[in-house]
């Protein structure tokens, strides 16, 4: 072993590449994310006590997600025992009424995994330059504002800001120093 620091270097880099190619050859991982995904993990516990005048019997609601564009539920589990579960679409949301006798226990849990796909928006393309703004509908004025543009045209860019900061000062004829 005259050389371990190009072992250990070597080493380094191999094992990883391994571990990758295994993960991605065998495994079946994809080699980079496909999408921008965040999974979110919707926990909710009810615990109840069931009045002497309605008898045993319960019913309770809650708002619960639902999939929609950029929104998808991949899994849901009711953990509630006894209690019948039912899933009512009501408009754009999603009741979740839990009826029954409860035989044992006062509690009632729901889970969901949500995955967020976000919307990946567009920006919208800024408009192109054009040469003189729709704003000026007379021909002098625009005659005016050539005029008055073409004597610093041929100036280079730090020039150009030399003059337009004198005549920002109220001088222009010429530049500030």
């Amino acid at each position: 072993m005259k050389r371990p620091g190009s072992w250990l270097a070597i080493s380094l880099f191999l094992i990883p590449l391994f571990l990758i190619g295994y993960r991605v050859l065998r495994l079946g991982y994809p080699l980079l994310p496909a999408s921008p995904v965040k999974a979110y993990e919707f926990m909710m516990e009810i615990f109840f006590e069931p009045t002497e005048g309605n008898g045993k019997e319960i019913n309770i609601r809650a708002g619960l997600p639902e999939s929609r564009s950029g929104q998808t539920i991949i899994e849901q589990r009711d953990l509630s025992g006894s209690l019948q579960f039912n899933l009512i679409p009501e408009g754009l949301n999603q009741i979740g009424i839990w009826s029954g006798d409860p035989e044992r226990g006062r509690s009632l849990s729901y889970r969901a995994t949500i995955l967020i796909n976000p919307k990946r928006v567009r920006k919208p393309k800024p408009p192109g330059p054009e040469s003189f703004p729709n704003i000026i509908v007379d021909k002098s004025e625009e005659y005016l504002a050539r005029r008055l543009v073409e004597r610093y045209a041929s100036l280079k860019p730090p020039e150009k800001l030399k003059a337009i900061l004198s005549a920002t000062k109220g001088i222009w004829g010429g530049t500030t120093t």
